[in-house]
C-alpha cells in the first residue's frame, strides 16, 4: 500500500510539473492581423467579439487592442449592426483617447450615426451626428484624411433631412393641414 501512494505522488508531482509547463509556456491565442487600409477585411483578418474579449482578458496592454477594435467597428458596420459598432467606438474613444487610429475611429462614429438616421429617421441622431460632424471638422484640422468625407455626410444629412421634411410637408398638405404643412417646410434648410 505504501509503495503504491510513492508511485501515485511521482505520478501526480510529474503531472503537476507537464501542466505548469504547458501552462505557462508561453503560447499565446491566435490573434488574426487586422486590416487598416479600409472597411473590406479578407475573412482571415476579421476579428470576432469572442476572440477581442479572450485576447483582451489576458493581454490588457498589447498594442493590438486598438486595431482589433477597428476591425470590430468595420465589421458590425458592414453587417449593419450599428450600435455594436458605437458600442466598439466608444470603447476605443475610451481607452484610447488619443490612439493613432483616433481620427479613423472618430470617422467611423460619425458614419454610424448617420447610418443610423437613414434606418430610423430619429431627429436626435440627426443631431447628434450634426454636432459631431461640426466637432469633427473643428477638431480634426485641415490634414485629416477623412475632412472631405465628413463634410459629404454633413451634405448628405442636410439632403436627406430636406426630403424627409418635404415628404412630411406635401403628406400634411394632402391631408389639408396647413399648420403642420407649415412646420415641416420651415424645417427645410438651405445650406
Amino acid at each position: 500500500m505504501m509503495r503504491f501512494m510513492k508511485n501515485s505522488a511521482v505520478v501526480l508531482t510529474v503531472i503537476g510539473v507537464l501542466v505548469s509547463v504547458i501552462g505557462c509556456s508561453g503560447v499565446q491565442p491566435k490573434m488574426p492581423e487586422t486590416s487598416d487600409a479600409n472597411t473590406s477585411h479578407s475573412p482571415s483578418s476579421i476579428v470576432s467579439d469572442d476572440d477581442y474579449v479572450a485576447f483582451r482578458d489576458t493581454h490588457e496592454h498589447s498594442p493590438k487592442i486598438p486595431k482589433m477594435i477597428v476591425s470590430l467597428i468595420k465589421k458590425h458596420f458592414n453587417k449593419g449592426e450599428f450600435l455594436l459598432a458605437q458600442f466598439y467606438c466608444d470603447e476605443y474613444h475610451r481607452d484610447f483617447p488619443s490612439g493613432k487610429e483616433r481620427d479613423e475611429v472618430d470617422y467611423l462614429h460619425l458614419k454610424i450615426l448617420f447610418y443610423r438616421y437613414d434606418r430610423e429617421h430619429d431627429d436626435l441622431i440627426a443631431d447628434q451626428a450634426r454636432g459631431e460632424a461640426k466637432r469633427y471638422l473643428s477638431e480634426h484640422g485641415l490634414t485629416s484624411l477623412y475632412r472631405s468625407r465628413v463634410a459629404a455626410l454633413l451634405e448628405r444629412l442636410r439632403q436627406k433631412e430636406n426630403a424627409r421634411n418635404e415628404d412630411l410637408a406635401e403628406y400634411y398638405k394632402g391631408k389639408g393641414k396647413p399648420k403642420a404643412e407649415a412646420f415641416y417646410r420651415g424645417k427645410i434648410k438651405e445650406n
